[in-house]
């Protein structure tokens, strides 16, 4: 059995499903922003006896099965304040929301942990290792890394030498009809107070690299972002009008290496990769995403990634 976890209308997950109906290679598809739906998903767990009952659409899964899993998404993100009395004022509003979100998240471990009855994940979705660990961890493997520091005071980094990112990762706002993004910045002017915050040394870059990782190759792109003023910090403030230029990237072997030993490091068989070549002609390791897009670095090479995912899923469940 092959399952594909993940959420409704991702195109990624969408486009990978056309190869299985085209080969006709069964599957089921769990898109879990439909799990709050009774009549999507049916689950009971007994404690005394550790047995699940999980059905879709009024199929109920075999867990005892031996079973591939590709995770790919299994969050998305909805404001619930509509679903609340008006009366309700801002700080209960925000307490409830935030008890919501916990009580989620602790279910979805639950059923993580229910589908883990013989399967091979493809990848698992809960990673032990923080932005942090991971730099830390690709240092050792012999990565460059930025010069990076942990601080609450920036008064000496506030040069235009260093930029600032969020611990966790990026993340989206919505007002009325606008999307707002945390954005990698240079550090210019700063508050006095703040919380302690990631900076880095800003790397003055050839071209940036998006790497996407699978089981043991890599698929790479050159992203030549520094030629545009938006971009130039953090390619992902996408210029709409005039896009910036992309072409296939081969990586030297020694960078793929050590990007196969990391990936091994992490126990995952997928991810995209952010790296810069400098103007020195160095290879400085950013970030490691799981679930990043591939999309992105598929079209634009022509490395038909979501053909090669379905390939990859279809032989591990063949190999079961």
């Amino acid at each position: 059995m092959i399952l594909l976890l993940s959420i409704g209308y991702e195109r990624s997950t969408d486009e990978v499903v056309d190869h299985f109906l085209y080969n006709k290679r069964k599957f089921l598809r769990i898109n879990c922003d439909n799990l709050k739906d009774s009549e999507y998903f049916d689950f009971h767990l007994n404690l005394s006896n550790q047995k699940a009952k999980v059905g879709i659409n009024n199929t109920e899964l075999r867990l005892d099965e031996k079973k591939v899993i590709w995770y790919r998404r299994i969050r998305r993100r909805k404001n619930i304040d509509r679903f609340l009395d008006n009366k309700i004022d801002f700080h209960n509003s925000r307490l409830f929301t935030q008890l919501v979100f916990k009580e989620w998240e602790l279910f979805l471990k639950i059923l993580i942990n229910s589908l883990s009855l013989n399967s091979l994940w493809f990848d698992y979705p809960y990673l032990n290792k923080d932005k942090l660990d991971i730099l830390i961890i690709a240092k050792k493997i012999g990565f460059e890394i930025p010069e990076t520091f942990i601080t609450n005071n920036v008064r000496d980094y506030a040069d235009g030498n260093f930029i600032t990112k969020l611990l966790s990762g990026s993340i989206s706002f919505i007002h009325d009809t606008k999307v707002y993004t945390t954005y990698t910045s240079v550090v210019k002017k700063v508050r006095q107070k703040f919380l302690p915050a990631l900076i880095q040394q800003k790397i003055e870059k050839r071209y940036e690299i998006r790497t996407f990782y699978l089981d043991g190759e890599c698929y790479s792109m050159a992203i030549f972002s520094q030629n545009d003023k938006q971009t130039k910090v953090d390619f992902r403030n996408y210029n709409r009008i005039k896009p910036n230029r992309t072409i296939p990237y081969k990586l030297p072997q020694e960078i793929e290496e050590k990007i196969k030993k990391l990936m091994d490091e992490l126990n995952l068989k997928t991810g995209s990769l952010d790296i810069i070549r400098s103007t020195n002609g160095k290879y400085y390791f950013l970030e490691v995403n799981p679930v990043g897009q591939f999309g992105m670095t598929s079209k634009p090479c022509n490395y038909k990634l979501e053909q090669k995912i379905f390939e990859k899923l279809v032989d591990y469940e063949e190999n079961l």
